[in-house]
C-alpha cells in the first residue's frame, strides 16, 4: 500500500482495504463501495468535506479508469460538510445498485 501523506488520518484497517491506483499513474487509493462509504463517514466525523470522487472498474485484480465521477462545489450548499457526505454516499450507493460490485471508488477530500 502506498503512503500518500494525505491519507495518514485514516485508520490502518481502512488503508489496508484500499487499492493503490499508482499503477494507473494516479496518486490515490480507491475502495470497494462499503469501505468507501466508511471512509466518507470517518472523514465527515473529523470535519473533512468530500470534494468528490472517481469510479474505477476492478476486474481480475486490475483497476481501470471509467468516465464516472461526482463533485460538489462549496458554494452550492449552506451546509457543505453534511451535503458533501450525503451526496458522496448517495452517488456510490446508486452507482453500485445500477452497476454491481466490480467497481472501486476514490474519495477526494
Amino acid at each position: 500500500m502506498m503512503r500518500n501523506t494525505k491519507y495518514i488520518i485514516l485508520p490502518e484497517e481502512i488503508l489496508a482495504a484500499g487499492f493503490n491506483l499508482e499503477p494507473l499513474g494516479i496518486s490515490e487509493i480507491a475502495w470497494k463501495s462499503q469501505t468507501a462509504i466508511a471512509v466518507i463517514d470517518f472523514l465527515f466525523s473529523k470535519g473533512y468535506p468530500i470534494l468528490g470522487g472517481d469510479v474505477y472498474t476492478y476486474i481480475n485484480d486490475t483497476a481501470k479508469t471509467t468516465s464516472s465521477s461526482w463533485y460538489l462545489n462549496e458554494r452550492d450548499s449552506d451546509n457543505y460538510l453534511l451535503e458533501s457526505r450525503n451526496k458522496a454516499i448517495a452517488y456510490i450507493s446508486s452507482f453500485r445498485a445500477l452497476n454491481g460490485e466490480k467497481y472501486i471508488y476514490s474519495v477526494t477530500f
